[in-house]
């Protein structure tokens, strides 16, 4: 019993792997959608950085958690290429 209970658990692995290769091939996204728009992501940035409104205030006006829109920014932030 324990064996096949392995084999089963193996089999699945190899088949969601096989169905993520495959949706990719397609060109379909994998994962959850992005809680933000690239638009509303401008928007934030600019209500934090140039309005200086809280980021409290802010995520709470696009319905997200501070955290996830402080996270936002900071990879936009990293994203961004270096004005030297």
């Amino acid at each position: 019993m324990v064996a096949m209970a392995e084999f089963e658990l193996v089999t699945i692995g190899e088949c969601a792997r096989e169905g993520i290769v495959a949706a990719r091939a397609r060109g379909s996204n994998i994962g959850r959608k992005p809680s933000l728009t690239t638009q509303q992501r401008r928007k934030t940035r600019y209500e934090t950085e140039m309005l200086h409104n809280p980021v409290s205030e802010v995520a709470l006006h696009y319905g997200v958690h501070p955290r996830t829109l402080a996270r936002v920014l900071q990879q936009d932030e990293d994203r961004s290429p270096v004005n030297t």
